[in-house]
């Protein structure tokens, strides 16, 4: 389960990584790491994670925490490497539901983790003359 970084202070902003999860402990290794980073960087932010499915706490859990804990404005972080039906069908049904629920609440999604400007390059530096 994923504890949010911690109480907001003076911003009404919160970040939710939102993946896909899995039923390994392990597999949420990595985005736990990029909450902690994100964490780091916006300190006055709440920044938590949330799944789709097989891992908690799910969307609506972390979202509505984020609520109680004074979110107005969730920045929602897809950690997904591709828009596929998930990010197409799913999630647009989970986050109309929620601010049905929350009004006040505003929800700007960024790109998929996978779509952001530079990823490709970035995966690329993974390989070079060395291991390839």
């Amino acid at each position: 389960m994923s504890t949010p970084s911690k109480p907001l202070q003076s911003s009404k902003h919160g970040i939710l990584i939102f993946a896909h999860g899995s039923s390994d402990p392990e597999w949420t290794a990595p985005v736990r790491a990029v909450q902690a980073q994100l964490a780091q960087k916006f300190p006055n932010r709440v920044v938590t994670t949330a799944y789709l499915e097989r891992a908690s706490p799910d969307f609506f859990q972390a979202a509505r925490q984020m609520v109680q804990d004074g979110a107005t404005t969730i920045v929602l972080l897809p950690f997904f490497l591709g828009v596929g039906k998930h990010l197409k069908e799913d999630l647009p049904v989970m986050i109309s539901s929620f601010l049905n629920e929350h009004p006040g609440v505003h929800i700007r999604q960024l790109p998929a983790v996978g779509q952001a400007n530079g990823f490709a390059s970035w995966v690329a530096t993974l390989i070079d003359d060395t291991t390839a």
